[in-house]
């Protein structure tokens, strides 16, 4: 294997893609496989089929409308997927489905979703057939006493639980999702994923149950092992000075800096109905994400993961305007990611550790991304009735992107007006100026937290959680001298920071009132404070060709902001329990915040539940 070159090129269906050697190395031997995915799921072709034919197979179609059984409703949001293929769909608004480019065989159609019994039927497709298949979901009972934690003050049984709680339980997932934004997608009802950009690094809008206010945020607290984190997005790699159109088009979010595979489970809880426990700030839902711990087993227990694939534009543009004549430059991009964790520990003691690295390229000309995770989770006993929990996680996200969008002096605007963009000419060479702009984002993550329980007796506990969340984020932009629209160079450095530290304190105590009646009673208190800063540096107008800095700029700006808020709340929560079929939760809150101002005082919050559970 000594003259293997480093990355070998193979053709499959027309499509050119890189495999590395190591790979390679592997599958050459047998002569049959490489692995290439659009989503960086691994996927198995034979090499020794000529694709060309199998291209030329007349495909079917599958199509139809997903429904509850029981009501006739259309289900959006359903899994509708051909078992054992990568042919699969998620249904739209009315519960339509459709399946397309299907070969002609015997296959087993199947549908899932959250909540309701999976639905599986043997189909038989021939070429150029369409084939409708309406399907009905039958409603699932939900386990009424799984015990959850986002909807309550400690844990408790979801029959309890007045308000609507959805779970996502990552380990029993086939497959490690992407990003966490992507492992929450068609997995809980009301909650929407949207994609806000196809560049690589982009994030996505989340919404539970669409926009909750006009003016506050409409994005979903997100809570991590208990520790409050930034949800907003981080701020855009944009220049302070000129159309703010010029620069990566899309934010990042600050969700996709955990990494999926060290997610054990999701709480989702839906609406305002949580303020009595997070304040106002609730009103537009909670998500509560849990991480991984160790085990009492004694051997460590080792997982390690290999991802590697491959991204391409499908077909798209008017007729005589294939890909809006940007097929030049895009490519099949090559995507990676190498995980290793270990997981084990003592009766004592439980640890979990891991660490990730990625490396994908997305198909404009610039685009790529590196990413960086760790993560050590700690739990130990520090006596019989006293367990500390350790949880931290650092994440390093390097990003580059393609000037694009409406922006005249970007890539993709100038190619697609052709002769008549900005510079007057559609010739390659002289649309491959715009690639002399560099964009660059750089963010660095550190999440820390320490939490402290105290069972005092069987029905009186304590908890203490302290935690810290910091974000840095450096964006670079650069326009070398001679750029089209940008002669004289133009360059911005921003720096921002973001940090947030939080100290909780729970107590509950449980007892009984009668045989038949029993109450928790919970109390506790929060403060939360966060400063976010941000130094932005401009510069045009340089004195010569070069990698300049903004000092060497005959004309330099500079922006500083700083933005310091105080939050903190004291709340009480009675859960009545009668037969162990009827609940009754009542809450008060009282919250105060530095945006307030001193007038204001503190706000009153208060919340009533009724629950009854009629079974059996």
């Amino acid at each position: 294997m000594s003259n293997i070159p480093v990355q070998k090129r193979v053709t499959y269906a027309s499509k050119q893609v890189t495999i590395n050697q190591a790979l390679w190395t592997v599958l050459e031997g047998t002569g049959l496989h490489f692995a290439i995915s659009s989503n960086r799921h691994l996927v198995v072709y034979n090499l020794m089929e000529t694709p060309s034919k199998t291209d030329q197979v007349q495909t079917g179609t599958i199509t139809g409308q997903v429904t509850v059984e029981s009501s006739g409703e259309s289900l959006p949001g359903a899994n509708v997927f051909l078992e054992g293929t990568q042919k699969g769909a998620t249904t739209d608004t009315d519960g339509n489905y459709m399946l397309t480019g299907i070969e002609p065989g015997s296959y087993t159609l199947v549908a899932r979703f959250i909540g309701f019994q999976s639905f599986e039927q043997e189909v038989e497709i021939e070429a150029d057939q369409t084939l409708t298949v309406n399907i009905q979901l039958a409603e699932q009972v939900a386990g009424l006493d799984e015990v959850v934690v986002t909807g309550t003050a400690g844990q408790a049984r979801r029959r309890e639980v007045g308000n609507s709680i959805s779970s996502v339980d990552m380990e029993t997932m086939t497959s490690v999702p992407v990003s966490t934004e992507q492992a929450l997608q068609a997995q809980v009802p009301g909650l929407s994923v949207t994609s806000t950009s196809g560049s690589i690094g982009a994030g996505s809008q989340i919404r539970i149950r669409g926009n909750v206010s006009v003016s506050m945020s409409n994005q979903p607290l997100i809570y991590l092992d208990g520790i409050r984190l930034r949800s907003e997005p981080y701020p855009e790699n944009v220049p302070p000075v000129g159309y703010n159109g010029r620069g990566a088009n899309y934010n990042a979010t600050p969700l996709n800096d955990i990494n999926p595979a060290d997610i054990s489970n999701v709480e989702i809880i839906k609406g305002a109905a949580a303020t009595t426990l997070y304040g106002s700030e609730a009103a537009a839902g909670v998500i509560q994400i849990f991480t991984k711990m160790g085990t009492p087993s004694g051997e460590p227990i080792w997982s390690a993961r290999i991802d590697q694939g491959a991204n391409w534009t499908p077909k798209f543009g008017a007729e005589g305007a294939d890909y809006l004549f940007l097929d030049p430059w895009l490519k099949t991009a090559h995507t990676q990611q190498y995980s290793l964790s270990v997981r084990g520990g003592a009766e004592q003691t439980q640890y979990f550790v891991s660490g990730s690295f990625a490396d994908n390229e997305g198909v404009l000309p610039l685009d790529s991304e590196t990413k960086i995770n760790g993560r050590a989770n700690f739990r130990t006993f520090l006596a019989e009735d006293l367990i500390l929990r350790i949880n931290t996680g650092y994440t390093r996200h390097d990003i580059w992107n393609t000037p694009s969008g409406n922006n005249a002096q970007g890539l993709t605007l100038n190619a697609y007006r052709r002769d008549r963009n900005y510079i007057g000419s559609a010739a390659k060479e002289d649309i491959d100026q715009f690639l002399q702009y560099d964009i660059n984002t750089v963010n660095d993550r550190f999440i820390s937290g320490a939490s402290l329980n105290f069972d005092q007796t069987s029905s009186l506990t304590h908890q203490v959680q302290l935690g810290f969340d910091f974000a840095n984020s450096e964006l670079w932009q650069f326009r070398p001298v001679g750029f089209p629209g940008a002669e004289d160079g133009i360059r911005s450095n921003i720096r921002w920071t973001y940090t947030s530290l939080t100290l909780d304190y729970l107590g509950t105590v449980e007892f009984d009132i009668t045989p038949e009646f029993s109450a928790d009673l919970s109390w506790g208190g929060e403060t939360i404070t966060t400063n976010e800063n941000r130094t932005t540096g401009y510069g045009d107008g340089f004195p010569g060709p070069g990698d300049h800095l903004v000092t060497a700029a005959a004309n330099r700006l500079s922006f500083e902001e700083q933005i310091k808020i105080v939050t903190g709340g004291v709340f009480s929560q009675l859960l009545l329990d009668y037969k162990d079929r009827y609940f009754l939760t009542l809450g008060f809150r009282l919250d105060g915040n530095s945006a307030f101002g001193e007038n204001l005082g503190l706000q009153p919050y208060r919340q009533s539940q009724l629950v009854v559970c009629a079974f059996g």
